[in-house]
Order: C-alpha cells, then structure tokens, then sequence
C-alpha cells in the first residue's frame, strides 16, 4: 500500500499505549472504517494520525487518554467476566444507560461510581499517579 501513515501513540511509563488498547476494542467494522482525505481512502489510523499533526489537536486528544484508559479496562474487565453491561447493572443497581455511556465515552463517572463496577466485577480498582516523561517540579 502506497502512502502509509504510521500512528505514535500516547506510552504510559510503562510501555502500555492505551488509546491503541482501545482502538483494539472497537469492533472490526469501525475499526475498519474509512474516512477520505484529498479523494484518497484513508484507514482509522491513517486519518488519526493526520490529525495528530494539528498541535491543538494532538494536546487535547493526549489529555484525553487517562479517561480512554479507564473506558479499555472497564470494558477488558466486563468481557473476562463474561458480562454483558445489563448483567452489571443488575448486579450494580446502576443503569445500563449509565454503564453505555461510560464505556462509549459520554458519562463522567465518579471514583464511587468506578469501584461499584468493579465490586460488581469482583474485581479491585486502582487508580495510581506516575511521573510523566518530561515533568519536573519546581
């Protein structure tokens, strides 16, 4: 394939990329999808890091990967358990609208909020602070 994007993605210290972890969740269809850029097919990917070039852009879409991280371990954790999201609400007494939009990215939830879903995973939450690569307190 001529012209191939090549995506640098958010690493966390220790080497995880979560936004690659979540693209990697979507289902194959959209992950597929295209979009089209000077009448030219470009993959998810591709238009990704098309976009990453716009400074404005990429500050905004790299702040925005702890709460992608948060959306890939809910979801990873929901599909080991083998439940779907109206089992959790069941389990959670939280609605699966609710849920939907956590996990679609839409819903704000709250640390009380996450450790229901995860007691209802049977699972711990843990939330941890790490130093970022170029950070230095003054």
């Amino acid at each position: 394939m001529e012209n191939m994007c090549t995506v640098e993605l958010y690493e966390t210290a220790k080497g995880e990329k979560p936004c690659l972890e979540f693209l990697n969740t979507l289902e194959v269809k959209l992950r597929a999808k295209t979009s089209r850029k000077g009448g030219k097919e470009m993959t998810l990917a591709e238009a990704l890091n098309e976009q990453m070039k716009d400074e404005s852009f990429k500050k905004e879409y790299e702040a925005l990967a702890p709460e992608y991280e948060i959306i890939s371990s809910l979801i990873d954790a929901r599909k080991a358990c083998n439940v779907t999201q109206k089992q959790l609400a069941e389990t959670t007494g939280i609605a699966q609208s609710d849920i939907s939009k956590i996990e679609n990215g839409s819903g704000n939830p709250t640390i009380k909020l996450l450790k229901r879903l995860a007691d209802g995973l049977g699972m711990n939450l843990k939330i941890e602070f790490t130093p970022k690569p170029t950070f230095a307190m003054h």
